[in-house]
């Protein structure tokens, strides 16, 4: 359930999306993010989906982190939860800035 950033990039222009960065604050304010998207760090990440379960009812989950490793890991545990539409950037914002694609503060 991992895309690349061209195609994650896609499906951003969609309607029924839900954008989640799973970094830490320290981790956003060095870089800065992906517009519209909302943080919510790693260990939160149970609560929230258990929390909203009928505001992501219909949407795709867009996860993304630093390298990957903590948004394949956010997938999986969405899957859990019955979410079947959740995906991640692959290689994360490393490979999103390698792509060229740009981030806001």
């Amino acid at each position: 359930n991992g895309i690349e950033p061209n195609e994650f990039n896609n499906y951003l222009q969609e309607q029924d999306i839900i954008l989640i960065d799973l970094r830490e604050p320290n981790e956003l304010e060095k870089i800065g993010k992906i517009k519209n998207s909302t943080r919510i760090s790693f260990p939160e990440i149970n609560n929230f989906l258990n929390k909203n379960k009928t505001k992501l009812q219909n949407k795709k989950i867009l996860f993304y982190c630093a390298i990957g490793q903590r948004s394949t890991l956010a997938v999986q545990i969405s899957k859990s939860y019955q979410y079947s539409n959740c995906l991640h950037l692959i290689g994360g914002l490393k490979n999103w800035k390698h792509a060229g694609l740009g981030l806001v503060k």
